[in-house]
């Protein structure tokens, strides 16, 4: 949700629009102005970055080369 990003990203779920472009610049190294809607990307992008860290990589689904015959 919007909350949720804002609040990983600011430390408080209603932050304003500019603290989250503030936010989005300063921990993402950006000089220039920066569009709302490319700041509301970015932001999105990076907390799903940092929460895709702490699940663990599950095993691939692909089917393993074993032949089972049915008798």
């Amino acid at each position: 949700t919007p909350a949720k990003v804002k609040l990983m990203l600011t430390g408080n779920g209603r932050a304003s629009k500019k603290q989250m472009q503030f936010m989005v610049k300063t921990i993402l190294g950006i000089k220039e102005k920066l569009p709302e809607d490319a700041a509301d990307a970015l932001a999105v992008a990076y907390c799903l970055d940092k929460s895709l860290k702490h699940y663990p990589r599950t095993t691939s689904s692909r089917p393993k080369n074993d032949i089972f015959i049915a008798g």
